[in-house]
C-alpha cells in the first residue's frame, strides 16, 4: 500500500492584475517570531500517537532533517521553509494536529 501521491499547493508567488493580491498573501508561510527567517521546523501534538509513527511518517517526507519528541508534542526540522510547508500539508491531510514552530531547530 502507501504510495500516494501528495498535493501541494502552487508555488507561484503574486500574478493577478492590480488589485494588491491580498488573496495571495494569506496562505502564506508564517515567520519566525522576533526574526525575518522562514521557520523550517514543524511542531506536531503527539499525544495519542506512536514516537516511532510521527518519526517515521515525518522521516518519509522530502528535505527531512531532524525529529524530536517531547511527551506531549513532537519538532520535526526540514532542510528548508518550503519543505517544511509541504510537510504541513502532507501531516495535516493524515491527521496530524500539526503546525509551524515558533523557531527552527538547530
Amino acid at each position: 500500500g502507501g504510495g500516494g501521491v501528495l498535493v501541494g499547493g502552487g508555488g507561484s508567488k503574486g500574478g493577478g492584475g492590480g488589485y494588491g493580491g491580498s488573496w495571495d498573501n494569506l496562505g502564506g508561510q508564517q515567520q519566525a517570531q522576533g526574526s525575518g527567517e522562514e521557520v523550517d521546523t514543524l511542531a506536531c501534538k503527539a499525544m495519542g500517537f506512536g514516537k516511532e509513527e510521527l518519526e517515521q511518517f515525518f522521516q518519509s517526507l522530502e528535505g527531512f532533517v531532524k525529529f524530536i519528541h517531547k511527551t506531549k508534542n513532537c519538532f520535526v526540522k526540514y532542510a528548508s521553509a518550503h519543505h517544511a510547508d509541504q510537510a504541513l500539508q502532507a501531516s495535516r491531510s493524515f491527521g496530524y494536529e500539526a503546525d509551524f514552530a515558533k523557531f527552527s531547530m538547530y
